[in-house]
């Protein structure tokens, strides 16, 4: 990574990975995932940056956890299909798609087909951290909505 006078130039390296980018396992054993790694791409080394651009990737039918936070955040699909719970409905993601997620909005991503599901996630660098859902809360939620029956994972 290239850095001078507040800019910095982080080269794209081959599969989805970035120079001097680490990456980084997704969350602490135990808190409800499968298959899914992240890389701070901007943001972790520039202290005058307000945000941070995320990417995370999941592989062989691995999901993220489900959860939800009082910050937003938006979401780019750059990389294979996926499926993503969000206000209680299940949508199908593919490259290009984006996504806004609201405050405290549950939201839970899958990867589908054979190739790994990527995508960029831009987040306040100064945010609160996430809250799992409640096995109790999953359990409503399975039982008020057919899609979430079959997809949440936790």
């Amino acid at each position: 990574m290239a850095r001078t006078r507040g800019v910095s130039v982080v080269r794209a390296r081959r599969g989805f990975r970035w120079q001097g980018v680490p990456t980084l396992i997704y969350k602490p054993a135990g808190t409800g995932f499968k298959n899914i790694i992240r890389r701070v791409v901007l943001g972790n080394r520039e202290p005058d940056l307000p945000f941070q651009v995320r990417y995370f990737e999941i592989r062989n039918g691995g999901y993220s956890s489900l959860e939800r936070h009082a910050h937003r955040h938006a979401v780019v699909i750059i990389r294979g299909r996926g499926k993503m719970f969000l206000k209680n409905k299940v949508h199908d993601l593919k490259p290009f798609d984006a996504v806004y997620i609201g405050r405290n909005a549950v939201h839970q991503f899958h990867q589908v087909g054979r190739e790994p599901f990527g995508f960029l996630c831009m987040v306040a660098a100064s945010r609160d951290r996430p809250e799992l859902v409640s096995p109790g809360m999953a359990a409503r939620l399975r039982r008020r909505r057919r899609a979430a029956a079959r997809f949440i994972k936790i």
